[in-house]
C-alpha cells in the first residue's frame, strides 16, 4: 500500500517535471500553466464512477499505477464516502456502469492532465481510445452530473 502511495506521487511528480522541463512554466505567477497532452494510458479498474486507476504508457515502459479522476463530471461517493444509503446505491450502480465502459486493458487517452488535491491522484479529461468520453453516458442515465467545483451534488434528496 505504502509503496503504491509513493509510486502514485512519483508519476504525479514525473509529470509536473516533465511540465516544467519542457519549458511550459508560466511567464507570471497566475498564469495558467500549459500541459503537455495528451498522455496515453491503459486503464487498471474503476476505482468508483469518476476515478479509475491507470497504468501511463511510458517509454521505458514500467509498470506505475495512478488515479485519475474525471474532471467533466461527477458521481455519487460509494461506501464510507458516501453521505446516505441513497447515495451509496447510486454510487455502485455509477461504478458498475463505468466498469462495463472501462475494462482493464482499455487503452485511454488523458487531455489536460494535472495534479488534483489529492496526492497522488490526476484529474484529467479522459477519454477512450476511439475518443469517446465514457462519462456522456453516466450523465444520460442520471448517474452522474456536470463537474462543478463549487458544490456538491445532493445526492441523498433524490
Amino acid at each position: 500500500m505504502i509503496m503504491s502511495r509513493i509510486n502514485a506521487i512519483l508519476i504525479t511528480t514525473l509529470i509536473a517535471t516533465a511540465v516544467a522541463g519542457a519549458g511550459f512554466l508560466p511567464a507570471r505567477v497566475g498564469d495558467p500553466v500549459p500541459v503537455v497532452d495528451p498522455i496515453a494510458a491503459r486503464a487498471a479498474y474503476v476505482i468508483d464512477g469518476d476515478t479509475l486507476l491507470i497504468e501511463p504508457i511510458t517509454w521505458r515502459g514500467g509498470r506505475e499505477f495512478v488515479r485519475v479522476r474525471f474532471e467533466t463530471f461527477s458521481a455519487p461517493e460509494i461506501g464510507k464516502r458516501a453521505k446516505c444509503e441513497a447515495e451509496a446505491r447510486l454510487g455502485e450502480r455509477a461504478k458498475n456502469r463505468m466498469a462495463e465502459l472501462v475494462r482493464p486493458g482499455d487503452h485511454l487517452i488523458l487531455y489536460g492532465a494535472r495534479p488534483g488535491r489529492y496526492p497522488g491522484r490526476l484529474i484529467a479529461d479522459v477519454r477512450l481510445s476511439n475518443d469517446v468520453d465514457p462519462g456522456l453516458f453516466l450523465l444520460r442515465e442520471c448517474l452522474a452530473v456536470p463537474f462543478d467545483r463549487r458544490s456538491r451534488p445532493d445526492w441523498c434528496g433524490r
